[in-house]
Formats: structure tokens, C-alpha cells, sequence
């Protein structure tokens, strides 16, 4: 595609004056094929395509259309409903791994709609259902009188999103157009198709056939060019002035040992499954329609998977991972062995690495799960959003309303929210904006398990069990401690002692306890900064593979500061019940929560918040400790000389009560090396 929008039907050299040539197969004239060469100098016929929810014109250039083909409309509605899940977290403060809250919001904007341009002269036009059934035509008929959608988002019968395009008319296509609503939770498992080949890992990189794409998920496959790769891409757009919160997915299809194309694109709000329409013909013109779209909808040519500028009120491409599968077989497993593990292991590995709990996890913090599929996660569209996050932030402190706007406007069209029918809420305090960090932290931590779920590919024959297999990769030792050991029961009789006044909602019972030994962790330790303590830190059950396998982090240096009251470190605290909080777990439920063995070092004491804390730091000083009015009053020197603070909770006369901004103890450590797991403590939460 050249810089003016051109799109040939072919590839050829652009020297001098451009030619552009087309070939078209016509199946219909006995496969006959037909040549035309256009001069740079000749006139193009143009096409104006408006978004459904109101975007800008753009022109491309078009190929004529001929007459005498058949045109097929095909029509399928479904109920729509909405389901909006919302989690209000009361927490504070936060590390990458958690000690944050989240929740978040989404926009819409109002569609500009044209009439549907008129069909070519002599071109018949048919409507029928997909079977041609009375019944189901009285059906399909009596949902198009009864049903609207939910929002103008989602249909917009006039707009042009809604038409046949000019440019997919061409010789030899038939057209199809599909209309389909209801929540995208409800939709079909998407097929999984090849895009390339590793052959030295004998591994193939694939992207998924849209689930909506009807008669196309069996032998069919998404188109990849040898050098733009796969022609599938997802756009999101969120402007929150305008109420307007939608999506597009363009994809061009190709059939398994073939020549026969399709362009499919389906677009609603976010966290519907919308509308969808699909173009049938070749090759050229399939990628024609494609690039023709996406230029019309992000405003600049069609490069492959690159980046991207964000063009105002234009969509924005959103970075989707692709997945591997095993090139050999990709079966289901028809033989597990038996997996090797403790009992006791196992299951926490099944229920960290539980893939429904990680999105039923998401969707209560009003991620839309749907727009970006767990497996399809990034590190580079998770900083992105933290990117976004920080602009939000600096607007936010410099009272910037216009500013707040088109930060939030970016972030929400990188990271898809679910808002239902609601209009989304601006994020213009530093609240909202310690909510989305902690959603933000939550996907940095669940990238790692993904990541790992999805190198593990069905096959007719495992080595392993699929646990042995999570355990392997973890790189992270757990050791049941029997009932009757020692340092067991120690830590048992710890929570039960440290548990803070304000936390009596928080009533839980120690399930098990296992020593932890993190390959690494030991030779990196600071072991010659003194004062270490074995300090507890809580997080939701969704992070804690990624915490096991790659250990406490700190929030990358993208992330703002201002949702972490001490700045981005590690959050460590010397009450039990202060780092429960942190699990967010509800009665009837499993958490974690881990003892860390911390080099405090000579800790710079604060009553109240700093969020440049680690910047302040002395060169004697070591770590930050946020010091609260309520203290454990005993402490256990344990045999490596480490301190783990023991009930019960007295006040803190150190200073007047009114000083203090925090209720209990916390320490930051700013050195992921002055940190190493020891225990990992599995909680069964009750009703108090």
C-alpha cells in the first residue's frame, strides 16, 4: 500500500510510472482470466468508508465492479445480554506482586451513518437464512423487528461499517453479510490455525480463525504473507467524551489447500460480540479489502505487526501474542502418566495454574478477557499500559482535564475493559489510578504463567504429567512440613497472634506450610546487610506461579509512582493479617501467603507517605520502614539468626497517634537480591 492509500491487487514494481496490474479468476466464465493495466495518470474511482461509530473518511481506491453476480446476504442475530462484573478493592498499598487494588472504566462514542450505497445495475440481489427453512426466516425476521443492540457501538444497520464496501465488489466475489449480538463470553472456542514454522523446534506459531467467522473454522486458516505475516489484527478504540468503547477485528482467511479467500470483520463495544460481515474472492482482493479497512480505520497503511502511532479518533491496533503447537501431533492426550508430585503440591500447582480462576480474577477487576485472550498477553502491551497509566498521573497532578481525557481515551484502548451498558468512569483521581496499577501489577504477574500454560501443547503421548511438567518449569522447590515440625507450628501460632483489630473480617486457618528453596535465590542474596527479618507478603492466588517461578519483583520503571505509597519496591510487613488483606479472598477460598526473609539493613523510618522514598534513601540506608501506631510486642530469633515478630499487638508510643498515617508496620526494599522466599503458607478463609 502506498502512502496515499493505493492498495494494487497485485504486487508490482513501483518505478516510475506506477502499474498496477490486476488478475482475477472467474470461476463463473469458465476460470477466465482478465488483465488491466492502470497508468499512474488514470483516474481512480474512490470509495469513502465511515467507522460505525463515527469515524473520519478516508479514501482509497477502488476496482470496478461487474455486473450479473449473484449477491448473498446472509442475516443471524443473537439474544444479547449484559453481564458486567465489578470489584471494589479497599487496599493501599502494593508491589508488583501484590499489595495494590483495581478496578476500572470504559467509553463509547456516537455513530455518523450514511445510507447503504445502492447495488450495481444488473446485480440480483437474494436474502436468505443460512438453511432456507420457513421456519427459521419467520425466525431470523421476527428477531430483526424485536431485538435492537445494545448500544450504537454494536449495530448500526446504515452505517457503513454495516455496507459492502466498493473496493470487495470485484469480479468474481460473492459477498456475505452476518449479523450477530450478544455478551463475547458466550462465544465458540476459537480453532487454532498455523501461521509459520520453527523447523528446528519443530514448532508452529499460530493465530486463531475468529470464532464468528461461520464456515470458516474447519480447514480454514489465517492468511500469512512471507513478509507482513499473519493478516489478523485486532483494533480498539476508546474515547470517553463520547461515551464510545468499540472494537474491530479484520482478518483475511484462506482455505486449507486452495485458492479460495474470505475477508472477515467483526466490530462492536467492547465486551459484545457485535456485528461481523464476510467478503469471499482471491487473494489480492481479500488483502485489498483488508489493508483498505485498516487504513480507513487507524489512518495508516497496512505495515504487518509493527507499531503504530495513535491517530486522534482513530482505532489502535492491539499487540495479540501468538501460540505454539506441536507441529507433530496435535491430539488430545490420550495418555497421562501419573504425576510424581506430593499430593499436597500438586494441588496447589492445579489451582495457581487454573486458567478460569485466572479469568474469572480479571473479569471482577473489569479486564475484558474476551478483547485480550489470557493466552494472548504481552510484557510489551502490559507496559504499554503502564505507559498510559503514568500520563494519566502526570495529567491528574498538573489538574490537566483535557490531558486526564486523552490519557484515559490511550489506556483504555490498550487494555480492552468490560463496562457492559455503563458509561465507563474517567480516572481522575489518585484512587482510581491505584486501582488500575493494581490491575496492571495483576497482568504482569499472570503474563509469566501464561506463558508457561501455553508451551505445554496436547499430545498423544506425555513424559510427564502436565503438573511435573509446571513444577519443572517453576524452578521453585516446595516441601511439605509435616503437623508436628517445628517451625510449622511456630508459624501457625504466629498468624493466629498477629493478627491486627482492624481485621476481624479476616479469619482463616492454616491448610499447610511449605519450604520454599528458589534455584538462585541463595547465591544472589545480600547475606552481608544485617538486621534480616522474616516478614510476610500477601497476594491474590492468580500471581503467585509468576511469584514462585521468577520471585518478587518491583513494578517496572514505566509504572507511576503514585500507587505505591513508598514508592515501586518490595512490600513487606511484620503483621500476618495486614499481608492477608492482600489475597483477596473471599470464605470458602484458598490464598497464599509467603514468609520472605528480608536484609533491612538500616531502614529510613516515615510516618507518612513518600512516594519518592527510594530516591531519598542515605547511602547507609537500606530499605524504607513505614512505621504504624499498632506493633507486634515479641519477636523469635530463629537458628540463622533472623527475626520473626510474634503477638500480641500493642500500641506504638514511639509517637503521638495523630503522627502516624499508617496502622501498622511495613518495610520496603527497593534490591530484589535483598529478598528470598522461605515459606509459602496455604490458607483456608472462613466466615469470622
Amino acid at each position: 500500500m502506498s502512502s496515499n492509500g493505493m492498495v494494487t491487487r497485485s504486487r508490482t514494481k513501483r518505478n516510475g510510472d506506477k502499474a498496477v496490474e490486476a488478475k482475477e479468476n472467474d470461476k463463473s466464465d469458465g476460470k477466465k482470466s482478465v488483465k488491466k493495466n492502470v497508468s499512474k495518470g488514470m483516474k481512480n474511482a474512490e470509495v469513502k468508508e465511515s467507522d460505525v461509530n463515527g469515524d473520519t473518511d478516508v479514501s482509497v481506491p477502488t476496482t470496478k465492479s461487474t455486473r450479473g453476480r449473484k449477491k448473498k446476504v446472509e442475516v443471524k442475530e443473537e439474544n444479547t445480554d449484559t453481564n458486567t462484573n465489578v470489584e471494589n478493592d479497599d487496599s493501599k498499598n502494593g508491589s508488583v506482586n501484590g499489595n495494590d487494588g483495581s478496578s476500572s472504566t470504559n467509553n463509547e462514542t456516537k455513530n455518523d451513518t450514511k445510507p447503504a450505497p445502492k447495488p450495481s445495475r444488473g446485480r440480483k440481489k437474494k436474502v436468505e437464512n443460512e438453511d432456507d427453512s420457513d421456519v427459521e426466516k419467520k425466525k431470523v425476521k421476527a428477531n430483526n423487528e424485536d431485538k435492537k443492540s445494545p448500544t450504537s457501538d454494536t449495530n448500526e444497520p446504515d452505517s457503513k461499517d454495516d455496507q459492502p464496501s466498493k473496493a470487495s465488489s470485484s469480479k468474481g466475489r460473492k459477498k456475505k453479510i452476518d449479523t450477530q449480538e450478544g455478551p463475547a463470553s458466550k462465544q465458540k472456542k476459537t480453532k487454532i490455525v498455523e501461521v509459520k514454522k520453527d523447523v528446528q523446534e519443530k514448532k508452529k506459531v499460530v493465530m486463531p480463525v475468529d470464532p464468528f467467522a461461520l464456515n470458516r473454522q474447519i480447514g480454514w486458516s489465517v492468511f500469512v504473507d512471507k513478509e507482513l505475516g499473519p493478516y489478523s489484527i485486532t483494533l480498539n478504540q476508546t474515547d470517553v467524551s463520547n461515551n464510545n468503547n468499540k472494537f474491530i477485528i479484520l482478518q483475511v482467511l484462506k482455505k486449507d489447500d486452495s485458492e479460495d479467500y474470505s475477508f472477515f470483520q467483526r466490530w462492536g463495544r467492547v465486551g459484545f460480540a457485535g456485528q461481523h460481515k464476510r467478503d469471499d474472492g482471491n487473494q489480492s482482493s481479500m488483502v485489498f479489502t483488508f489493508c483498505s479497512k485498516f487504513r480507513d480505520k487507524t489512518g495508516h497503511a497496512y505495515k504487518g505487526h509493527i507499531e503504530y502511532e495513535k491517530k486522534p479518533k482513530k482505532y489502535f491496533p492491539i499487540e495479540m501474542a501468538g501460540e505454539e503447537v506441536n507441529s507433530e501431533d496435535e491430539a488430545k492426550p490420550v495418555n497421562i502418566p501419573e504425576s510424581k508430585l506430593e499430593e499436597s503440591v500438586r494441588k496447589v500447582l492445579e489451582l495457581i495454574c487454573d486458567t478460569k480462576t485466572i479469568a474469572k480474577t480479571l473479569k471482577d477487576m473489569n479486564f475484558d478477557v474476551d478483547k485480550m485472550p489470557l493466552g494472548k498477553l504481552t510484557k510489551k502491551q502490559i507496559t504499554v499500559g503502564y505507559e498510559c497509566l503514568k500520563a494519566i498521573e502526570t495529567a491528574i497532578t498538573a489538574k490537566n482535564k483535557a490531558g486526564i481525557v486523552e490519557a484515559v481515551d490511550m489506556y483504555y484502548t490498550n487494555i480492552p475493559h468490560f463496562f457492559g451498558m455503563r458509561k465507563p468512569k474517567l480516572i481522575e483521581t489518585m484512587e482510581d489510578l491505584k486501582k488500575e496499577i493494581e490491575l496492571l501489577d495483576t497482568l504482569w504477574e499472570i503474563e509469566a504463567t501464561m506463558k508457561t500454560i501455553n508451551e505445554e501443547k496436547p499430545k498423544k503421548e506425555m513424559d510427564k504429567h502436565p503438573m511435573d511438567e509446571f513444577y519443572d518449569k517453576m524452578k521453585c522447590g516446595l516441601k511439605v512440613l509435616p503437623p508436628r515440625n517445628k517451625m510449622r507450628k511456630t508459624i501457625e501460632d504466629v498468624i493466629k497472634n498477629t493478627q491486627g483489630p482492624t481485621h476481624e473480617w479476616c479469619t482463616c486457618n492454616v491448610k499447610n506450610v511449605f519450604e520454599v528453596k528458589r534455584e538462585t535465590e541463595d547465591e544472589k542474596f545480600l547475606k552481608d546487610i544485617p538486621n534480616r527479618k522474616l516478614l510476610w507478603h500477601g497476594s491474590r492466588v492468580t500471581n503467585w506461579y509468576g511469584i514462585l517461578s521468577q520471585g518478587l519483583r518491583i513494578a517496572p520503571k514505566e509504572a507511576p509512582v503514585t500507587g505505591y505509597m513508598f514508592d515501586k519496591g518490595i512490600y513487606l510487613a511484620d503483621l500476618s493479617s495486614k499481608s492477608i488483606n492482600y489475597c483477596f479472598a473471599s470464605p470458602g477460598q484458598t490464598g497464599f501467603l509467603a514468609l520472605v526473609e528480608a536484609a533491612i539493613g538500616n531502614p529510613n523510618v516515615k510516618l507518612t507517605s513518600d512516594y519518592k522514598a527510594s530516591k531519598t534513601l542515605k547511602k547507609d540506608e537500606h530499605s524504607v520502614k513505614g512505621e504504624g501506631r499498632m506493633i507486634p510486642s515479641n519477636e523469635i530469633k530463629l537458628e540463622n539468626g533472623s527475626i520473626l515478630y510474634n503477638g500480641p499487638i500493642v500500641d506504638n508510643t514511639s509517637h503521638n497517634s495523630e503522627d502516624y498515617s499508617l496502622y501498622y508496620n511495613e518495610y520496603i526494599v527497593y534490591n530484589t537480591d535483598q529478598v528470598r522466599l522461605r515459606y509459602l503458607v496455604e490458607l483456608e478463609f472462613c466466615q469470622p
